[in-house]
């Protein structure tokens, strides 16, 4: 499921490495259309936060309590630099809950990368 439909949690997976609990969001869309995207990547979010501190997640499975969340955002391409200063802001947030929130996209080589927020 895609950003657009807070309703769902997209993917929930471990990090062998970290032994993190990781949240996955898709964007698949271009970006072209920031406003909308924006509002509905804040109600993913917030849906998330919701799966996390009200139990749900740890219900899903009990193993997962106690470790470090992290909200990984796939997005089909690079967000806009123009969208930098409000991703920050949503990481920020997350971070104030004490979990993690990173953002990974698609260059044109089709390589994985991870865009800097702070």
């Amino acid at each position: 499921m895609p950003v657009s439909n807070p309703n769902v949690i997209d993917a929930i997976s471990e990090d062998r490495a970290t032994q993190e609990v990781r949240l996955t969001m898709t964007e698949h869309r271009d970006w072209s259309d920031d406003a909308r995207q924006l509002e509905d990547l804040t109600l993913k979010i917030n849906s998330y936060l919701w799966f996390v501190e009200s139990g749900q997640l740890f219900e899903h499975d009990p193993s997962y309590e106690g470790r470090q969340v992290r909200f990984d955002l796939y997005c089909q391409v690079r967000p806009p630099d123009a969208l930098l200063n409000r991703l920050s802001a949503l990481e920020g947030e997350v971070r104030s809950h004490g979990m993690s929130f990173t953002v990974r996209f698609r260059e044109e080589d089709g390589t994985l990368s991870c865009l800097e927020l702070r």
